[in-house]
């Protein structure tokens, strides 16, 4: 299921990225470097992604009365960025006062 993913993934990646005449190259590279936690930058990304993901989460716990902790779970070992962290630990305080 997930080579299946990852194998669309890679296709609509190529088929926009190429689209783009000379920056699908750049972006190209770029995305493989996010998604093989090539540099500082694609690992520092990839936590944003996970804090991005907590704060959707949270605002659909709000919106429909949900308990989504294996989300939060996700991020917790995810996110080791100092910020990032007091971020997420900021956005789970509002959580438990709901």
């Amino acid at each position: 299921m997930v080579q299946s993913k990852k194998k669309k993934e890679r296709e609509a990646i190529n088929k926009i990225f190429l689209s783009l005449s000379k920056e699908g190259d750049e972006y190209t590279k770029l995305f493989d470097e996010f998604e093989e936690d090539k540099t500082t930058e694609a690992r520092f990304v990839k936590q944003l992604d996970k804090l991005e993901m907590a704060i959707q989460v949270y605002e659909y716990e709000s919106k429909h009365g949900l308990d989504l902790e294996e989300f939060y779970t996700t991020a917790r070992t995810k996110i080791k960025d100092k910020k990032l962290v007091a971020i997420l630990n900021e956005l789970e305080k509002m959580r438990s006062k709901r």
